[in-house]
């Protein structure tokens, strides 16, 4: 944030007078501000600048994708995450990460022992 003197009616504000921040999501590039708690709001512009300009980078041109397209997991991963979203136990709206995730078969897990100490896990791993 820059750091602003004036208001959007040209009214000076200092800084160590302000009492009450607002941030409104209709609003993000704007602050309201009460410098006594019986006024009104006063509103700040954030990205009004004064003086020199600085540049801004994008990074989309420098950065590539590492993958082009998903990378498959193991088939039986696969299975017993379907399983995990289909027992409810994953939010409706994480469910689309799962279930466009791919599986080949000849994709070896690198996870050997479970984390957890459970009969069913040991004889999923064992599969």
């Amino acid at each position: 944030m820059v750091n602003q003197n004036k208001d959007t009616d040209s009214n000076v504000v200092n800084g160590h007078h302000i009492k009450w921040i607002r941030y409104e999501k209709a609003s993000p590039f704007e602050m309201k501000i009460k410098t006594d708690l019986d006024e009104d709001f006063r509103s700040i512009m954030i990205l009004l600048r004064r003086g020199r300009r600085v540049t801004v980078y994008s990074m989309e041109g420098y950065l590539k994708p590492l993958h082009t397209e998903n990378k498959p997991i193991s088939a039986m991963k696969l299975k017993h995450l379907k399983e995990i979203c289909n027992s409810g136990s994953v939010p409706e709206d994480c469910r689309l990460f799962f279930t466009n995730l791919l599986a080949e078969e000849g994709i070896q897990d690198k996870t050997v022992v479970p984390d957890v100490d459970d009969p069913e896990e040991e004889n999923f791993f064992s599969q």
